[in-house]
């Protein structure tokens, strides 16, 4: 848990603070820092755990907008864990990198983070996700949540959370820009009482005023214990400082307050949210909740609520969390076309397949470690369990399956290649399992002998998907592979360039295509997505050889079967067509 600070949040509730603070905003109705907004927070020049003789010096203190302020905690909070890894390792410590700088899209490498061949350098308290969603960046409500938790929790929240915050609480005149957020950690790294419990209070106390309405929250969990474990830290709050009533009782607690505001906690089950119509939704562990549950049952009790919110976290999933893969996968189109949208996802974790062994990779799936009670060496006592598979999931927060995936850890990433795509090739377009996805993965053969890949587009519709085969076959030299099913509705027009392929097709080129990627004659541009699914595709032994197996994956591997079938039939020697010869019989 983050570290207590119980003198910052005496001074915070005294009657001296708070006339200073009146004092302070009717003198400086403009913020101090960036001269453009009003003013609605009171700011030490000097923190306060540097100071504590100034807290009430006038002369220390300024107004302040709330970005300007959570900005500057940002920053002094980076500063602080940097000089304590310093401290601690006695080593240099280098630049933290602004947050911005880890969001796709924005003045970064186009490089995927997934794909690194070395991890990040280990920081106490780096708060760089390997994955997250391009943001417009600008007023966020985080600092108002950070603060909640300073003033009543009297904790400091950690870089990673305050991340977090400000990102998915990104809005325009208090219209959140996020309608979802999907955040994803190792376990023990303070997803539930350091980043769930703040919000929660705030969201029914704050932000019921900046919302300016009584507010609906919810929050389940796949064990309602889980669940229970926020009320039991928040609820006691709420009913001393904020005149809520509370309901205790078997499979059921409550807080309401007599504006009308009101908070449930209930199991993750079919009767999840039943009756109820919520501003704030919150789903803990989504990878064992069920997909009707939350899609199906709790997310329509949101459809009449205004600028309404959802929020899911979770450790990694295995093969059988449905609902998390596809909000991961939707989460991960954004990242791959850098744009901004209506989910905000930040995932901690190592890239896909890294040897559990492999400690240089551990800290990325654990934002918190180093910062409070969480250590390295609980991660190497945990190693310990016979459950592998287990500590993968919940210990590094890397997706798991029940047998090994395809090909060796790190020799797909080792293949990425700068150089631009050949022309031609073949084009193989597949749809998931759902049909509610379709993607196409060109293979083109090199001068060099190597077979090329790239993923040419992820859409959601049918009419995208044959718009942008149009402009792929525009190269007369490029062939297309389609499933049965698309074959059979595929246009006149390219039928002449066009085959099916199946399962019988996958089941000759699998082995085929696993033995050119391991011998080094594949490479590929480093396309996020891609790389992904390639790395999580789990095989299955058919007779005498294997198949690509997607009931197994822990995730989509449809651009990995479209690859497969694209570079058997680009591998395969290609016979010369003589042009047709006249000639005279005699």
């Amino acid at each position: 848990m983050p570290s207590k600070a119980t003198g910052s949040r005496a001074i915070y509730g005294t009657k001296k603070w708070k006339d200073l603070r009146a004092q302070v905003l009717k003198e400086e109705p403009t913020c101090h820092w960036c001269r453009r907004r009003p003013a609605t927070q009171a700011d030490h020049i000097i923190e306060l755990d540097r100071a504590p003789e100034l807290a009430y010096d006038r002369s220390n203190i300024v107004g302040s907008c709330q970005p300007c302020n959570s900005k500057r905690g940002s920053t002094y909070q980076a500063k602080k864990q940097a000089q304590r890894r310093q401290h601690l390792f006695g080593s240099p410590t280098p630049p933290t990198p602004h947050p911005l700088e880890s969001i796709s899209g924005q003045g970064v490498s186009d490089q995927s983070e997934s794909d690194r061949k070395q991890p990040a350098a280990f920081i106490p308290g780096q708060i760089e996700p390997r994955l997250v969603t391009p943001t417009l960046g600008g007023d966020t409500l985080g600092g108002l949540v950070a603060d909640w938790a300073l003033r009543n929790l009297g904790t400091d929240l950690y870089p990673w959370q305050r991340l977090v915050l400000d990102g998915m609480l990104e809005h325009d005149d208090h219209v959140l820009r996020h309608r979802w957020a999907l955040v994803s950690t190792a376990r023990q790294n303070g997803k539930t009482r350091g980043l769930l419990a703040p919000l929660i209070g705030w969201w029914l106390t704050d932000g019921q005023k900046v919302r300016g309405q009584p507010q609906n929250v919810i929050n389940v969990a796949h064990k309602l214990s889980i669940a229970e474990d926020v009320f039991k830290q928040v609820a006691p709050l709420l009913k001393d400082r904020y005149g809520f009533e509370t309901y205790e009782s078997a499979g059921r607690m409550e807080a309401y307050h007599s504006n009308g505001t009101r908070w449930k906690v209930e199991a993750g089950n079919v009767r999840a949210g039943h009756g109820t119509s919520n501003d704030l939704v919150i789903c803990d562990e989504i990878w064992k909740l069920d997909a009707d549950v939350v899609e199906a049952g709790l997310l329509p009790t949101q459809r009449a609520k205004p600028n309404p919110f959802a929020l899911f976290v979770s450790t990694a999933g295995t093969e059988a969390s449905k609902l998390f893969i596809r909000w991961r996968e939707r989460g991960m189109q954004q990242i791959e076309k850098a744009e901004p949208g209506r989910l905000y996802m930040a995932e901690w974790s190592p890239p896909p397949n890294v040897a559990a062994t492999d400690r240089a990779f551990w800290h990325m799936g654990n934002p918190a470690i180093g910062l409070g009670e969480l250590t390295l060496q609980d991660l190497e006592d945990e190693l310990e369990a016979p459950d592998r598979d287990n500590f993968m999931r919940s210990s590094l927060n890397l997706w798991t399956a029940a047998i090994g995936a395809w090909i060796p850890p790190q020799v797909w990433p080792s293949l990425q290649t700068d150089d631009p795509m050949p022309a031609g090739g073949w084009l193989a377009v597949d749809s998931d399992l759902d049909d509610m996805r379709y993607c196409g993965v060109r293979v083109a053969p090199r001068d060099d002998g190597k077979l090329h890949v790239l993923s040419e587009f992820v859409v959601e519709s049918i009419g995208e998907m044959w718009e942008e085969i149009g402009r792929v076959m525009a190269d007369d030299a490029v062939q297309l592979l389609l499933t049965p099913g698309l074959y059979s509705i595929c246009p006149p027009e390219l039928m002449r360039r066009t085959k099916d392929f199946g399962q019988r097709e996958l089941t000759t080129f699998t082995s085929l295509v696993r033995n050119l990627i391991l011998e080094g004659r594949v490479c590929h541009a480093g396309q996020m997505a891609l790389t992904e699914q390639v790395q999580r595709a789990v095989s299955g032994r058919t007779q005498a050889t294997i198949t690509l197996s997607s009931q197994k994956s822990p995730g989509p591997i449809e651009q990995t079967r479209c690859m497969v079938a694209a570079a058997g039939f680009a591998a395969a020697p290609q016979a010369k067509v003589r042009k047709p010869m006249l000639g005279i019989a005699k």
